[in-house]
């Protein structure tokens, strides 16, 4: 039989960001790939028998913006390089992957910023929806962080906002770099 009074540890907050680097607030594989400011703030709370639970049942909401937005290794002028590859209709898919991967290396996407909603549900801060836009491209997805382990999974689809080239092979529509 379990005890009945086993004691919960309960946490409930508010708190406020403003102008703090990605370095400060994520994990080094995150921060060495991505740069910017972020401020926010935004409201929490969470119950369980110990820290982990506590962690694990937090819930909330809030909003933030992020300033000076840089992703190494995410060029935005994939789509001219594609464009100016021979036969690229023909390629088989894989060998297209690989050449969009490699492309994509080397330069980074810059944009001024954005701005976002959040939810904390579980324990893990979840985003969604997020467009982010340079003078040529747009950049969509969302993102969810695990904060017991500050395990951070994400999925991205970079897209034209105008035709490349004389827009037979690639434009608004048929042009899209997901990572």
């Amino acid at each position: 039989m379990l005890p009945c009074d086993v004691a919960q540890k309960q946490v409930a907050g508010r708190f406020s960001i403003d102008g703090v680097t990605f370095d400060d607030l994520f994990p080094e594989a995150v921060a060495q790939r991505i740069e910017g400011e972020v401020s926010g703030s935004g409201q929490f709370s969470g119950a369980g028998e110990d820290f982990a639970g506590v962690i694990n049942s937090l819930g909330g909401d809030g909003s933030f913006s992020v300033l000076g937005l840089r992703i190494e290794d995410f060029d935005p002028n994939i789509f001219e390089k594609i464009n100016a590859v021979e036969d690229v209709l023909e390629m088989d898919a894989e060998a297209l992957e690989d050449r969009v991967l490699a492309d994509l290396a080397g330069a980074p996407y810059v944009s001024n910023g954005f701005e976002g909603l959040f939810s904390l549900a579980a324990g893990k801060v979840l985003i969604s929806n997020i467009a982010i836009e340079d003078e040529r491209t747009r950049l969509i997805g969302d993102a969810s962080l695990a904060l017991i382990d500050m395990g951070l999974e994400s999925g991205w689809s970079l897209t034209p906002t105008q035709n490349i080239g004389d827009g037979t092979v690639l434009d608004e529509t048929t042009g899209r770099s997901m990572r």
